[in-house]
């Protein structure tokens, strides 16, 4: 009589549900899928995902044309958006290009070009605009991690009038990093005046908003805006200490030592690089410590002479 007696139960995700069976003294391994009835929507997953992989395909050749004309700074739209015309702009120009060379998508063109509103095509400006969104957004991600690598920056403020000659800001950010200079604009900022109160609430708005750090700041630039004063980003502290900087600066004693002070260095480097030699002898160092020695005072009775005279 046969009767099989399950002796093992694997479910493997390749093959699918394995038993295996004992009947007779026999061991057999079956598979249970062989023996399921087909789903009823096995025909409409096929068609779904014939679909899916259909409009990823599409969208890859869109996505390498629109990224190529993003890095030229190339226009994407024109006079018209009609398929065939020598006025459709860069972006269905290169469409239409590709697909003299590739099968896929000149059968997409003759099959969805010129359709209209209300249809699918993928060849819209609906769809590249969206492209150029995200990949701004990943652009700017990148710029704000690079600088908040860096740590140190400045801002460059400049006022551009667009297309409809409406002033805006263009937001720009200097640093380095990896030892060469970087130079990105962020974003544009509406103009609401060149008032240096209202552009430093501005900057510092924007700052706050990609989270980065106002204290890491060393420059600033208002190419457009000479009434900017640092006034609205130092701390009265800070002022003060560089003003008393600055008036240290503009003192005689510190003019006159900035002019003698290269050549003091220069003779106490060569003097000391001497000293430093393995055959530099006994007599060689009382020579060049006797030398240094003339050498000051003859700089000391300089500028004491040149105090006098003045």
């Amino acid at each position: 009589m046969y009767n099989p007696t399950v002796l093992e139960n694997s479910n493997n995700s390749n093959d699918g549900e394995n038993i295996l069976l004992e009947a007779n003294n026999d061991n057999i391994l079956v598979n249970v899928d062989q023996f399921k009835a087909p789903r009823i929507d096995s025909g409409l997953l096929d068609q779904i995902n014939d679909e899916v992989h259909y409009w990823k395909n599409v969208l890859k050749r869109v996505f390498v044309v629109v990224k190529s004309l993003a890095i030229r700074g190339l226009e994407f739209r024109s006079d018209s958006d009609k398929i065939g015309s020598s006025h459709n702009g860069n972006f269905l120009m290169s469409m239409e290009l590709i697909a003299h060379f590739d099968p896929f998508l000149a059968s997409h063109i003759s099959k969805y070009g010129n359709k209209g509103k209300g249809s699918t095509t993928c060849l819209s400006f609906h769809t590249y605009e969206q492209f150029i969104t995200l990949m701004s957004d990943k652009v700017l991600e990148n710029i704000i991690k690079e600088v908040q690598t860096a740590k140190y920056f400045s801002v460059v403020v400049d006022s551009t009038p667009d297309i409809s000659n409406s002033d805006q800001l263009s937001f720009v950010q200097r640093y380095v990093l990896d030892g060469h200079p970087k130079e990105r604009f962020l974003c544009f900022l509406e103009n609401t005046g060149h008032k240096s109160e209202k552009l430093a609430d501005d900057v510092l708005t924007t700052l706050a908003l990609f989270n980065i750090d106002l204290a890491n700041m060393r420059g600033q630039s208002y190419d457009n805006a000479s009434n900017m004063s640092e006034e609205h980003y130092q701390k009265p502290s800070l002022r003060c200490e560089a003003k008393g900087i600055l008036k240290k600066l503009n003192r005689f004693e510190c003019a006159l030592m900035a002019v003698f002070w290269g050549d003091i260095l220069e003779v106490l480097n060569k003097t000391s690089k001497t000293l430093q030699s393995v055959s530099t002898d006994l007599i060689t160092v009382v020579q060049l410590y006797d030398s240094v020695i003339h050498y000051m005072q003859s700089v000391t009775m300089k500028i004491l002479l040149k105090n006098y005279l003045d």
